[in-house]
């Protein structure tokens, strides 16, 4: 998850903030060992004037789908959806599932504090609220 554009599965809705016009969006990849997700933010000039990134770990494989901004947070919504490429590559069926026991939340960072730290620094700066499992 190193280059802000590639080695990751670029989000279907990022957001642009209508004070700045900062572009932000929650990239994934649900490759095991290791999990990962990336806040990335662009400046108003387009994806390719990169701000910054900000790598979050995750504790099992996720489908991050959407984002949201406040005027002061980003809110990356961490559903029960999960890519298995086993449903696609065995079975030929659409490889978007749905885990109902897996356990959802929504993560809350000050958009202040989006930086590219490590990790282990990362994951403290964000606010995790569980939830009942949906679909986002």
């Amino acid at each position: 998850l190193s280059d802000p554009i590639s080695g990751c599965i670029f989000p279907a809705h990022g957001r642009t903030c209508p004070n700045t016009g900062e572009f932000f969006c929650v990239s994934y990849s649900s490759a095991l060992p290791g999990c990962e997700a990336r806040i990335d933010v662009f400046a108003p000039q387009g994806l390719d004037n990169h701000i910054t990134s900000m790598p979050i770990s995750l504790p099992k494989p996720s489908m991050i789908h959407d984002c949201a901004i406040t005027s002061n947070y980003i809110c990356i919504l961490d559903s029960s959806l999960k890519v298995d490429a086993v449903q696609m590559l065995v079975y030929d069926k659409f490889p978007v599932v749905v885990e109902n026991d897996k356990k959802a939340r929504i993560g809350l960072v000050l958009r202040k504090d989006l930086t590219d730290s490590h990790l282990e620094q990362n994951d403290k700066r964000i606010i995790w609220i569980q939830v009942d499992p949906y679909v986002a």
